[in-house]
């Protein structure tokens, strides 16, 4: 550290999904994360933030199970009896590269404000809904009875359209930016801003406060499956929504982030 500064904490951000043990795994861990915290830890003296950013289609390279699950088919896959320590040694190998050169300031600003907007989800149509539950059962063996149902209900009442507040939040230090929304978002939710302000520190989360559901890409609607139709068959109760945003739901999302990010000169 120079000048006697000495560091108070490390937030890093890992996007890659925090489910290196499967579902045959019955032990109480914070997965792979909890390796990375106690490894940063004792190497820099300080304590650890871990958050998982815009993770909702990336898989961790290492997996431990017996089985081999849907997101750990391929031959960037690596099976291993010590996963958590193989991913966490990869995280702390290549953030070292990374902190090395970190300069302590001095003063920096902070900026911190929400902003709301509403996405809108239609209440499909009973024979739409009845192939959906059917696609859902053949697939995942998810039962769709009572999400027909409340369907039926939704019908009778008049209803077409569900409508949801976001709210998005913005945490700026210097030229460093965090914006969160309560959803498991798909990568492109992130590099799609930062790209387009041109800021490599601008950084989109899912999963801020909470998680109303997946929010997909419109790439990711056309396939359709579990992260589009199937988990709201279970979930809508939670939800309170019966469907998935509008197809154009990602890019109005992306496009709101954008419009009412930090201005530069409000980041320095």
């Amino acid at each position: 550290m120079r000048s006697g500064k000495r560091r108070k904490l490390l937030l890093i951000r890992v996007t890659a999904h925090c489910n290196v043990l499967k579902r045959d795994n019955y032990l109480i861990s914070p997965d792979y994360f909890g390796s990375i915290r106690e490894m940063l830890q004792e190497k820099y003296g300080c304590p650890v933030m871990v958050i998982q950013g815009a993770a909702g289609n990336i898989a961790p390279k290492y997996f431990d199970s017996l089985e081999t699950p849907i997101d750990a088919r391929g031959p960037q896959y690596v099976r291993s009896n010590t996963a958590l320590e193989d991913m966490a040694t990869v995280v702390c190998e290549k953030l070292s590269q990374k902190i090395a050169p970190i300069e302590m300031a001095d003063t920096l600003s902070v900026n911190m404000y929400s902003k709301e907007m509403f996405c809108y989800a239609d209440v499909p149509s009973l024979a739409a809904a009845e192939k959906i539950a059917e696609e859902a059962k053949c697939n995942c063996g998810i039962d769709g009875t009572a999400w027909l149902e409340e369907i039926r209900k939704l019908h009778n009442a008049g209803v077409c359209s569900q409508q949801e507040k976001i709210e998005v939040q913005y945490f700026a230090i210097g030229k460093w930016c965090i914006c969160g929304v309560p959803y498991e978002l798909m990568v492109e939710f992130s590099l799609e801003p930062m790209e387009k302000l041109s800021n490599e520190f601008f950084y989109v989360n899912g999963y801020t406060n909470g998680c109303l559901s997946y929010f997909p890409t419109e790439e990711e609607y056309d396939k359709g499956g579990y992260e589009v139709y199937w988990s709201i068959l279970i979930y809508y109760k939670y939800f309170n929504r019966v469907f998935p945003f509008e197809r154009n739901s990602a890019s109005k999302l992306i496009e709101f982030i954008i419009r009412n990010a930090p201005l530069a000169g409000d980041c320095l």
